[in-house]
């Protein structure tokens, strides 16, 4: 008499993944996906075993699987590694010192693991030497990217208002959502109208803002905070 293998739970899944990355780098995993997706032979190969794909379908199902890998960043190493992550998970949410900051930069960053999907931002308030003052990071629900740039953007501009209005120098890795708000790109999709409005009424209730691009490694803690947001989301649903 046969028997139905039970359905794998999700801590069962975590397991596998997590012993399936540790041969090899979540990087390099990426970098494969995205080299097969570009792979017009690897493709066509596909497209024969799954005839009723399209290939188009295929080349983006790849490409969906290098960017569901860095959904599983944190499950390379066991739960008991995790003392790694633990210093970004303190976040100090107490918006007090930007009351008696004249001045502050502000790094901004969104996340979205399937673009759109689960959604986040992560925000970090300094000053000008760099001296982290606050920070604070959310969920915003299923998003794009963009939206989830602008998103960071406008909770940091609401934060601003309500503790002081200081003059805030504001640096972000998106070239569109800068450029946009710079008003050098004009606004394609209209579902980020409303966003840049909300961005705009808000930048001007500040004595001054000022926004300028940044590379992305120059942004790594808005962009912990961001995927730390996530996380806990994600850890809590599972509970």
């Amino acid at each position: 008499m046969s028997t139905t293998a039970p359905k794998p739970t999700a801590a069962d899944i975590k397991t596998q993944v997590r012993h399936l990355l540790s041969r090899i780098s979540r990087e390099r995993a990426q970098q494969i996906c995205r080299a097969l997706a570009n792979h017009k032979a690897v493709v066509n190969m596909l497209s024969q075993t799954f005839p009723d794909v399209q290939p188009a379908d295929l080349q983006r199902l790849l490409a969906e699987i290098a960017s569901l890998l860095d959904t599983l960043e944190t499950w390379t190493k066991p739960a008991q590694a995790a003392p790694e992550t633990s210093k970004t998970a303190t976040i100090q949410n107490d918006f007090a010192p930007l009351q008696n900051a004249g001045k502050v930069k502000v790094n901004i960053d969104g996340a979205s693991k399937g673009n759109p999907g689960p959604a986040s931002y992560g925000i970090v308030f300094s000053d000008l030497n760099g001296g982290i003052l606050c920070e604070a990071n959310g969920c915003i629900g299923l998003a794009t990217n963009n939206v989830a740039e602008y998103a960071a953007l406008i909770q940091a501009l609401k934060i601003l208002v309500e503790n002081g209005t200081p003059e805030a120098y504001c640096f972000s890795d998106s070239a569109l959502l800068v450029n946009q708000v710079n008003g050098k790109w004009k606004i394609k999709n209209p579902g980020l109208q409303p966003l840049v409005s909300e961005a705009q009424a808000l930048r001007l209730r500040l004595p001054r803002f000022q926004i300028t691009h940044i590379p992305r490694e120059q942004n790594k803690r808005a962009d912990e905070l961001a995927n730390l947001a996530l996380k806990q989301n994600r850890d809590a649903s599972v509970l």
